[in-house]
């Protein structure tokens, strides 16, 4: 599997992350190798990714979308 770029997007309005707010490393790489660390957003215990949304200003769930 090649590297791949990953991108993050709110749950409700398909916004980004806003920058500058969190930042974390993914817990389990489970042997794949990203070019990047998750940035600007935090894993909560349940596993969810959440950040501040940069359209809504909202604490909000994001999914990741591989590119």
């Amino acid at each position: 599997m090649g590297d791949k770029y990953l991108s993050y997007v709110c749950q409700e309005c398909g916004g980004a992350p806003k920058p500058g707010i969190f930042y974390s490393s993914p817990s389990d790489l489970s042997g794949r190798r990203f070019n990047k660390e998750r940035v600007h957003l935090i894993e909560t215990s349940e596993g969810h990714l959440m950040g501040i949304c940069s359209k809504t200003e909202k604490l909000c769930k994001f999914d990741i979308i591989e590119k």
